[in-house]
């Protein structure tokens, strides 16, 4: 599991606001991956990431509100998230998913 900034781990990752995170592993003779990346039109872009060393790992902006009491919506108001989901072959760096991002963060 590495971020944007090169965390890697739960303890380093854990909490920390990333624009993207990355979790890859060997699987048979391969190197394979999954990454999430963050828009930046996010609300509370970039949310900190709830993760786990065993694998699981997800953007979690409600999970640390601003007043780390609470998160309060309008009634009827919308949110709108955006996410990149990409799968992929190799490690973070074989996989370009710094440059995905940079793509990704010029899209809309």
């Amino acid at each position: 599991m590495v971020n944007a900034s090169g965390d890697t781990g739960e303890k380093a990752t854990f909490g920390k606001p990333s624009p993207w995170m990355d979790c890859f592993g060997e699987r048979g003779d391969l190197t394979e991956g999954i990454s999430i990346l963050q828009h930046p039109l996010n609300i509370d872009y970039p949310a900190p990431w709830f993760t786990r060393d065993y694998g699981f790992f997800s953007p979690t902006l409600l999970y640390w509100p601003e007043d780390g009491k609470a998160t309060y919506f309008n009634k009827g108001a919308t949110v709108t998230l955006r996410y990149r989901v990409i799968v992929h072959e190799g490690d973070t760096n074989a996989a370009g998913i710094a440059a995905e991002f940079e793509k990704y963060r010029k899209s809309y």
